[in-house]
């Protein structure tokens, strides 16, 4: 069976020369489960080529960071409209968690705000839009477009889409 490969592009700051580049690539090449790692100065970036079943986007970061560089992520807070109970916002954070390129997906459900903090190489806010749409979060989509259902494992009843549309109720 062939093993699966991913590629994840990385913003690197506190590169100054080829030396600092050559650096992150040989650290990053120096794991066996990276297949390739090109580092390019003038843009500040690391294109890695790796095996997703032995390392995770987090491993990368760490192998970056122990060669004394940083890797850039990026923090957006979103309002979601509708959320209820915890039952909604572990949806939420779930189906978030599920794109590759985001770190963390915090839902404050009093604030019905969702902050995420996220590679912007890897994924848009377009792309985590798209993501309500998904089968990753179709019971919630569904819960949203039809009148007078049940959340999943909330007892509240609603009365259809209250948000614009979007079954994450994304604003």
């Amino acid at each position: 069976m062939p093993e699966e490969k991913r590629k994840a592009e990385l913003k690197i700051s506190g590169m100054h020369c080829a030396s600092c580049a050559l650096n992150i690539e040989r650290a990053l090449r120096g794991r066996d489960d990276v297949y390739e790692a090109r580092v390019n100065l003038a843009a500040g970036t690391a294109v890695v080529e790796y095996d997703p079943a032995k390392a995770s986007l987090a491993d990368l970061e760490r192998t970056v960071s122990e060669a004394g560089f940083e890797v850039v992520r990026s923090e957006v807070t979103v309002r979601i409209g509708g959320m209820v109970c915890a039952s909604c916002a572990q949806v939420i954070e779930m189906s978030l968690a599920d794109l590759d390129g985001v770190y963390e997906a915090r839902v404050n459900l009093a604030a019905e705000t969702v902050q995420i903090v996220y590679n912007p190489a890897l994924v848009t806010a377009s792309d985590i839009r798209l993501q309500s749409r998904t089968p990753a979060t179709s019971t919630w989509g569904s819960w949203r477009r039809s009148p007078k259902t049940r959340r999943p494992g909330c007892g509240k009843r609603t009365s259809g889409t209250s948000s614009g549309g979007s079954p994450l109720g994304l604003q």
